[in-house]
């Protein structure tokens, strides 16, 4: 880690801290309209042997339903530390 800090952002967030609750969710909505323009926006097009991945704590997402025939495996791990 370099000592930045970061902003945890999306729809499950309480409220942010010092500010009151129309405020601070005013503001989360500001950011996630900037956030989501599509310009910032990958969407992936699975094909066979495809493997993605992301830093969760880092990354805003969204899965789509799933409508094909195939089995799909999800593997999700956490790693703890720095």
């Amino acid at each position: 880690a370099d000592g930045r800090k970061s902003f945890v952002l999306g729809p499950t967030i309480d409220c942010i801290v010092g500010m009151s609750r129309d405020e601070s969710e005013a503001l989360r909505e500001e950011l996630e309209a900037w956030c989501i323009q599509p310009q910032f926006i990958y969407k992936h097009d699975w094909t066979v042997g495809d493997l993605l991945i992301w830093f969760n704590s880092a990354t805003m997402h969204h899965a789509v339903e799933y409508t094909g025939p195939e089995l799909r495996l999800l593997h999700r791990i956490t790693i703890t530390g720095e």
